[in-house]
């Protein structure tokens, strides 16, 4: 996929950004840590990114492990059904950190 990066033009459209690594053991996850701190990350052939509204994650492994919104979590035992739905995320911030447009 080019540039490797899921787009949008908007956060409140109802689409999850995916990421999926390869099982690469230790030492690849060691160098593949040091691509991302570096931004090397989107040339990596073992990472394969898209997006989607809804995504089943199937495993023959009983425990599975994901990064969900940056939080790193132990998931349900497979399949487990990913979904995003549009403009149901509420979000505090800061009084003028919107520029004008976005607060209207």
């Amino acid at each position: 996929m080019p540039g490797l990066s899921p787009s949008r033009e908007r956060l409140d459209e109802g689409r999850l950004g995916l990421y999926v690594v390869q099982d690469v053991g230790r030492w690849g996850l060691l160098k593949l840590a040091a691509d991302v701190a570096a931004a090397r990350w989107h040339s990596s052939p073992r990472i394969a990114a898209a997006s989607a509204r809804t995504v089943t994650i199937e495993s023959h492994r009983v425990r599975l492990t994901a990064s969900v919104a940056g939080e790193v979590m132990r998931l349900v035992p497979p399949p487990v059904l990913c979904r995003s739905l549009p403009a149901h995320l509420t979000a505090l911030v800061p009084a003028g950190a919107l520029p004008p447009a976005a607060a209207d």
